[in-house]
């Protein structure tokens, strides 16, 4: 039996249409390999801490350390991301991919209180990445737990105290320089323009068939599957409580000893005060 760990990493942002959390799981016995092979298809590339290193985005689009050799050059940038590819394709055990609907997370967060309660958007998409790891597990028969590996980030306090409260280990940090993490937000970034397509992507999405056999996975998270998630919540946890909006409790924590309050992901429109009057927000269950 091996140790296995997945690696995840996110792309877009928060106000975007979509949030996407991307991995690989890996036996541990493979890691050294894996970092070979990845640093061997990607060796063209600009260095970070004397190894090359991929960031996709920036990569296809010519961008940021990209910018001065690889404006274009479309048939060579396709070649690199197919044998990275490759690779993740050869030491694969699953490929994983979630995209979390913004749309109708903030349609559900402004009637729920659901960013102060089950986390934002990038903690409710790492937590479902962690449940499609998990049931990768059980099919498996893997009974020990998988180590979870994202990239270093701010802002993560939320996420870390819902992983606590479920039982589940808490998550690793790591720098973006990790060839498996680079191979995650290669999936991020792929699966995203999947959904939301650019001309660049449309030059180099020929690559993603290097892995698309060993894809488990390309889940969309939309606005029912948010409702289950938050109902199972509610009858796992009945102590921790899921106010509306409309509710007077403004802030909501997990327990007494979280440090700070979760604001909402949504911030509310501020009062504005006129004449000594306070101006309500004109939209249904809105008022502050």
């Amino acid at each position: 039996m091996g140790i296995y760990t997945g690696y995840f990493d996110e792309s877009s942002h928060e106000d975007d249409r979509y949030l996407v959390m991307g991995g690989i799981i890996l036996d541990a016995d493979n890691a050294a390999d894996f970092d070979s092979e990845w640093r061997s298809a990607i060796k063209l590339l600009p260095l970070l801490n004397g190894e090359p290193f991929l960031h996709t985005a920036d990569f296809v689009s010519g961008n940021e350390q990209y910018r001065a050799d690889w404006k274009g050059r479309y048939d060579e940038k396709r070649a690199i991301l197919s044998d990275a590819a490759r690779v993740i394709g050869r030491h694969s055990l699953q490929v994983i991919s979630c995209v979390l609907y913004m749309e109708d997370y903030r349609a559900l967060d402004s009637i729920f209180k659901l960013s102060e309660t089950l986390g934002h958007p990038y903690t409710m998409a790492t937590r479902v990445a962690y449940q499609h790891m998990q049931a990768w597990a059980a099919r498996n028969s893997i009974t020990d737990p998988i180590k979870m590996v994202l990239e270093a980030r701010n802002g993560t306090g939320d996420l870390v105290e819902m992983f606590r409260i479920n039982g589940h280990p808490i998550p690793s940090a790591e720098g973006k320089g990790l060839p498996q993490l680079q191979a995650a937000d290669y999936i991020a970034w792929m699966r995203l323009k999947r959904y939301w397509p650019n001309p660049s992507y449309e030059q180099v999405k020929a690559s993603w068939s290097e892995i698309n056999q060993v894809l488990y996975t390309d889940q969309t998270f939309g606005c029912s599957d948010m409702i289950s998630t938050l109902r199972k919540a509610a009858e796992q946890h009945p102590d921790i409580p899921f106010p509306r909006r409309t509710d007077d409790l403004t802030l909501v924590t997990y327990n007494s000893n979280f440090k700070s309050p979760r604001r909402p992901f949504n911030r509310p429109a501020p009062v504005v005060r006129r004449r000594k009057k306070i101006i309500k927000d004109p939209r249904p269950d809105r008022t502050w």
